[in-house]
């Protein structure tokens, strides 16, 4: 077995701009995937083909797969295993490869040490992550005692690594419906990543390369255009993201976007689309309120309350992306330093 090409103290370590950071590169990786599900053919990057017992599970199983920790050559790592045989290109465990490859280097995605074939049984592995993120009050678990720490501390720091995470794969075609706290983790570093994968929005790049590939395939967020002439005849985004089901209600002060609950604006149906998470990380108690409420800079705080403002627009247009977010972040950091 290779040794892995672990990554040194996070990817803020060296601070890097939107410009030095990769772009998302579609056709070869997804190529290189497809390779991997037709020929069991391993993609150069990978630097692992197993990983040695013991396994500790972590967290509940779902349909798709079973996640573990272990470590390799000391270091902690991630394990996710198919829960059944014969799982094919176009699946959700296909789509999750192509996430962590075709993002591979951006801030907050994972970086995936190798994938491989038990007869028809996939299992792969990724850097270890940290602890899963919470705003519970009082924190009790470890995520969240680092979260309020960090939120408390450093809430720029904190704030920028949130906002590069969801630039990392929402500006590149990609969304969360399954939207929960824990399918973020933060690490010692303060590093946020997003360790399940998300949805290819059906209209993007990679989703067409997939479909192309694979006719059919699981793991899309549709975001056709949709007429309608009222609310209800838009489609809503699962009830964790939309907040839609009375009986599984969002934490509280929380809200969704106009869009991902269905909203019939002009005869047409308002699509999802990055813009969509702008709204999500200014009105969840676990992102950037949960930061600027805990921040013991009052300027940190007060700034931070301003970005919030920008983001909760009821229309997409009037948001700004997550690249003008982090460009008013930056700028803010280095006029803080100077008065500092």
């Amino acid at each position: 077995r290779s040794k892995p090409a672990f990554r040194q103290g996070g990817f803020f370590r060296a601070r890097g701009t939107l410009a030095t950071w990769p772009a998302q590169n579609v056709s070869a990786p997804t190529a290189a995937i497809d390779r991997f599900f037709r020929a069991r053919e391993t993609p150069a990057p990978w630097r692992i083909q197993n990983v040695s017992a013991p396994w500790k599970q972590i967290g509940h199983a779902s349909k798709a797969k079973v996640v573990y920790r272990a470590r390799v050559d000391g270091r902690p790592v991630i394990v996710k295993q198919n829960r059944k045989s014969g799982d094919g290109g176009g699946t959700t465990l296909y789509m999750e490869l192509v996430y962590l490859e075709s993002l591979r280097g951006r801030p907050g995605v994972p970086e995936l040490l190798g994938a491989w074939w038990e007869a028809s049984r996939l299992t792969y592995a990724t850097v270890d992550g940290g602890e899963p993120i919470s705003a519970e009050v009082p924190p009790l678990r470890t995520g969240a005692r680092r979260f309020a720490t960090w939120a408390q501390k450093r809430p720029l720091r904190l704030a920028r690594s949130l906002l590069a995470c969801f630039w990392s794969w929402a500006s590149a075609g990609w969304f969360l419906d399954d939207f929960k706290d824990h399918q973020f983790t933060l690490t010692d570093d303060g590093d946020v990543y997003l360790v399940d994968g998300p949805r290819a929005l059906a209209t993007s790049p990679v989703a067409r390369a997939a479909v192309r590939e694979w006719s059919k395939v699981s793991q899309l967020q549709a975001d056709s255009v949709v007429k309608c002439a009222r609310d209800a005849d838009c489609p809503r985004t699962h009830y964790s993201h939309s907040c839609s089901d009375p009986d599984h209600a969002c934490e509280p002060g929380a809200r969704a976007a106009p869009e991902a609950g269905g909203k019939c604006l002009a005869g047409t149906c308002m699509r999802l689309s990055e813009k969509t998470h702008v709204f999500d990380v200014a009105n969840r108690p676990w992102l950037l309120p949960g930061i600027a409420a805990r921040a013991e800079d009052p300027a940190a705080g007060d700034f931070l309350r301003s970005l919030i403002r920008l983001a909760n627009q009821t229309l997409p247009e009037d948001r700004p992306s997550f690249a003008e977010l982090l460009d008013r972040l930056d700028q803010f950091e280095k006029s803080h330093r100077r008065r500092a």
